[in-house]
């Protein structure tokens, strides 16, 4: 089930103290009303009622989605062990949880975008792979700083094939790309499954599908 507690938060503006709702957990199949709010951000987003100021809140989250048989433990600290979620949350067994994918991630932007990933039925570990091969075409200028490359969704243009939007996200803001879904990433895709290992031998494993996993499997490729 879902889990919050009621904290008081200060504003990084005003230092203004008011109480802000913290999720620990949300289970967005038994509280479907949760999931949008996950996605729009909104669900860890303190807005301050004094000065209109707003901050993301670093916490811990699980998300957990029974119905598509996955779990996403956002841990925000960079030190977070691999065997965080098992150790911490004791989850695996109590849920039957070997038929589950389960992924570790550091950001809200991450966590995001692996749900968006699963509604649309797509392999993360494919689209990693993919995001690099796009990361790699791009200029040197575009890649600098701390800019990050997410899967936005499938587009589907009236009377065309259907395309993949990926959201570059660098110093000059969000730029929007689309990419032929058949054409390209389907095509590249029959190519980085042989190299992946089944879906099923890794279920019930916390994983960071990340750029680097991305990377491993690349060097992987003949």
């Amino acid at each position: 089930m879902s889990q919050s507690a009621v904290t008081t938060v200060s504003c990084p503006q005003c230092r203004h103290g008011q109480e802000f709702t913290v999720w620990h957990s949300v289970n967005v199949s038994q509280d479907p009303e949760l999931k949008p709010r996950v996605l729009d951000r909104s669900l860890t987003t303190f807005t301050c009622e004094k000065c209109g100021a707003t901050a993301s809140i670093e916490q811990d989250l699980l998300y957990h989605d029974m119905d598509r048989r996955l779990m996403i433990l956002r841990h925000a600290r960079h030190d977070a062990p691999e065997e965080l979620g098992d150790k911490s949350l004791g989850l695996l067994s109590a849920l039957g949880a070997s038929a589950y994918a389960c992924r570790l991630v550091r950001t809200m932007n991450e966590l995001v975008e692996k749900v968006l990933i699963w509604e649309d039925n797509l392999d993360d570990r494919s689209i990693e792979v993919f995001k690099e091969v796009v990361w790699q075409e791009l200029d040197e200028a575009q890649r600098e700083g701390q800019a990050q490359l997410f899967y936005g969704g499938i587009l589907h243009p009236p009377g065309e094939e259907a395309e993949i939007e990926l959201v570059l996200s660098n110093n000059s803001g969000n730029l929007s790309m689309a990419l032929p879904l058949e054409s390209e990433f389907r095509r590249l895709e029959k190519q980085i499954v042989r190299c992946l290992p089944s879906t099923a031998s890794q279920c019930g494993k916390w994983l960071r599908v990340d750029r680097q996993y991305a990377r491993s499997i690349l060097d992987k490729q003949p």
